[in-house]
């Protein structure tokens, strides 16, 4: 069994002296806060359609090469179903600060 040792950043393995590796983010992994607001505003209006196709409209609409799948993905992430826009658009600029310190 090969056991690696997982480092919390760069010093920390530089230290030991070994080579630290970026996690690599696809782009179509990266949002927006344009796009997160247009999920965010736009979920309510098609909440009645079949849970896919309301997806698939919302990726649409968002664009960036987004699938239906990540438009889900997104949405649980936000907890667009279960909490008010104030509070998905809350969430949506504390991921979109994390992601500019990370960077």
């Amino acid at each position: 069994m090969d056991e690696r040792i997982v480092y919390e950043d760069e010093e920390a393995a530089v230290e030991d002296e070994v080579q630290f590796e970026q996690p690599v983010v696809e782009p179509k992994d990266l949002w927006t806060q344009e796009q997160d607001e247009i999920l965010i505003e736009n979920y309510q209006q098609f909440s009645s359609l079949p849970k896919k196709e309301r997806y698939m409209v919302l990726a649409e609409l968002i664009g960036g090469n987004k699938t239906f799948q990540d438009c889900y993905k997104r949405a649980k992430v936000l907890k667009v179903k279960k909490a008010d826009k104030e509070m998905s658009k809350t969430i949506s600029t504390e991921l979109q600060n994390a992601k500019r310190h990370v960077s």
